[in-house]
C-alpha cells in the first residue's frame, strides 16, 4: 500500500493503491452511473371526446412531469393547462404537443370527434289528419352515424 498527501490551500488529497478504480475529485463529483436521463412524461385529454359539429366545443387539457417547457405548432405553451376550442367541422380532430427536458422530448396527441347532426332518410305519419285526443304513429329511418371526412 502507498499513498501521498499534499496540501492545496486548506484541502488535502490522498491517492491510495487500495482503491484503483476510485475517482479523485476536487470539489463536486457526479457519477455517470447514478445520473438518470431526464425525459418528460406528458399526458392530455379532450372533454368531451364527442361533440356536435358546427356548434360544439371541447376542452383540451394537458400536463407534464419533468418538462422545462412545451410547444404547440411552434409556439411555447405552459407545461400544463387547459383551453376551450371550437366549434369544429364534422370529422376527427387532433392536436399534438411536445414537451422538452434536459435529455429529450416527448410528444402527445389529443383526439376528439365532431359529429354532424343526424339526418333522416325518411319520415312518415300514420294518418293524414290528426284530431283532438287521437293517437298517431310516426316512423322514421335514420342512417347509422358516421363522422364526415
Amino acid at each position: 500500500m502507498w499513498y501521498r498527501s499534499n496540501h492545496f490551500g486548506a484541502g488535502r488529497f490522498r491517492i491510495s493503491r487500495r482503491l484503483p478504480t476510485a475517482l479523485l475529485c476536487f470539489g463536486l463529483c457526479l457519477s455517470a452511473a447514478t445520473a438518470q436521463a431526464q425525459v418528460p412524461t406528458v399526458w392530455g385529454n379532450a372533454s368531451p371526446e364527442n361533440i356536435k359539429a358546427g356548434s360544439g366545443k371541447v376542452t383540451l387539457s394537458w400536463g407534464s412531469s419533468g418538462a422545462a417547457y412545451c410547444e404547440f405548432q411552434g409556439a411555447t405553451i405552459p407545461t400544463g393547462g387547459s383551453v376551450e376550442a371550437g366549434p369544429h367541422a364534422a370529422g376527427d380532430h387532433s392536436v399534438t404537443f411536445t414537451c422538452f427536458a434536459r435529455d429529450g422530448s416527448t410528444s402527445h396527441t389529443i383526439s376528439w370527434t365532431a359529429w354532424p347532426p343526424p339526418t333522416l332518410d325518411s319520415f312518415s305519419l300514420g294518418a293524414g289528419t290528426i284530431y283532438d285526443n287521437e293517437s298517431v304513429t310516426a316512423s322514421w329511418i335514420r342512417p347509422a352515424p358516421t363522422p364526415a371526412t
